[in-house]
């Protein structure tokens, strides 16, 4: 009896299909056919095998690419390289819809509609300026694609994925008020998740129901305790004085010293080589843009040639109208830079933040670091799953570098000041939905 096929190769130009025995049977074909199709992760090869993961990657000519894909249930690596030419447009039309975007619109038709805030963005910024004295305020105000609930007074941010409804951060309105907002969103939205909140907003949600969990901490420098001085910041400090030693200078970003082409340069460099670089995550961070939004302030460090070569975003918050701090948002460097670079930029834009005045600067969100007891009803499942997927080495070589993000903010000796996701549902399908709205998946 022979073998039953393993693999199969569609044409997409005439749609049919062969079936392969072995695969170094089906790459003898690929290399003399032209596999062609705009799908930039499977590029007509289909594997019967479920527990099958790809990976694609460019091989230096814009006509080509070489596509690795790997059998997890057999020994074997199918390398093989495919002419990539453009579908004509009957040839697109043809195609099958993509099942994954149809489940999609059907899980999304499923969610109850949630009345929408119709402010614009400069009102959403308006509000941010008087209420956004948390992390990701500003974001909820700028990031595209996220939707809002509230008044006049005040909002809540969120993003729906799969049948599932995400908030993101506190409210940003009056403090006083906030446990109004939060309790009128879980009535008109039938219990959606709350993602990257506070303690205030966590107790709320307790007191509604939800199980409350530690997802990670946030690194604080408080300006009127934290001091860069002593043995135990020493390594920050000589990073600042070997960048400077050796010719390189860190500025602030006015806009004449680096053009928008050379950051944008810098970031797509930086994409190129990061674990996932063919989409940036969004939601938790938002997309990278040159050109800075207003209040934002961008620190960068010039090589002795006079090139940009590295950059620090930060996002203001706000308390009253005023600035009181900042928070890391975007960190960016071209391949080779050196890894004093961004220790450097850090403690840099903290000194200048200090002697303007502000309160604070917070280094961002170490996703899944320190997870422990949040000290509220909280789902043991969850608990266990994010301390092994922090400690999990391939998680953080395929996926996100977790340990790695921890670790560097670890090394400014700031407060980590825990924040929370609070669920009624708690089911796989809720997780599976806020990785792909991450982007993680």
């Amino acid at each position: 009896m022979s073998a039953s096929p393993c693999v199969t190769h569609r044409h997409p130009l005439v749609q049919q299909e062969r079936a392969y025995s072995s695969p170094d049977e089906l790459i003898r074909h690929c290399q003399t056919c032209e596999a062609s199709t705009d799908d930039d992760r499977f590029f007509g090869i289909r594997s019967f095998h479920r527990r099958t993961m790809g990976k694609t990657m460019r091989d230096g000519n814009t006509n080509r690419r070489t596509l690795y894909k790997r059998s997890l249930n057999r020994d074997f690596r199918c390398v093989f390289t495919a002419n990539y030419v453009q579908l004509s447009d009957n040839a697109r039309e043809s195609r099958m819809p993509n099942i994954r975007r149809i489940i999609d619109s059907f899980l999304e038709r499923q969610i109850a509609p949630i009345p929408a805030l119709e402010v614009t963005s400069d009102q959403r910024l308006a509000l941010c300026r008087q209420h956004g004295d948390f992390a990701v305020a500003y974001s909820t105000a700028v990031q595209a694609n996220l939707k809002h609930f509230g008044d006049d007074a005040g909002y809540l941010a969120y993003a729906t994925k799969m049948g599932h409804t995400f908030v993101l951060g506190d409210p940003v309105a009056p403090k006083a008020e906030r446990e109004r907002y939060i309790r009128e969103f879980v009535k008109a939205a039938a219990s959606p998740c709350f993602v990257q909140v506070g303690r205030d907003t966590a107790a709320v949600l307790s007191r509604l129901g939800y199980r409350v969990n530690h997802m990670g901490v946030d690194t604080h420098i408080a300006f009127d305790t934290h001091s860069f001085s002593g043995k135990r910041n020493e390594t920050v400090r000589y990073s600042e004085r070997w960048l400077i030693k050796q010719g390189y200078a860190i500025i602030e970003c006015d806009g004449t010293k680096t053009q928008a082409d050379q950051i944008k340069s810098i970031s797509e460099s930086w994409r190129s080589g990061r674990i996932v670089s063919r989409r940036e995550m969004c939601f938790l961070n938002r997309p990278f843009f040159p050109d800075l939004s207003p209040h934002m302030r961008r620190f960068v460090i010039l090589s002795p040639e006079g090139a940009a070569i590295a950059l620090l975003d930060f996002d203001p918050i706000f308390e009253g109208g005023v600035v009181k701090g900042y928070t890391a948002a975007f960190k960016r460097k071209l391949p080779g830079t050196t890894p004093h670079a961004e220790i450097g930029l850090t403690k840099f834009a903290a000194d200048r933040f200090r002697e303007e005045g502000h309160a604070r600067v917070t280094l961002g969100l170490s996703p899944l670091a320190a997870i422990g007891a949040s000290g509220f009803t909280e789902s043991r499942l969850w608990r266990g799953l994010f301390q092994r997927a922090f400690q999990s080495e391939k998680v953080n070589a395929h996926i996100f570098n977790l340990k790695g993000q921890a670790a560097f903010k670890r090394r400014f000796h700031g407060d980590e000041v825990p924040t929370y996701i609070a669920s009624k549902r708690r089911t796989p399908l809720e997780m599976v939905a806020l990785l792909r709205l991450l982007k993680t998946l």
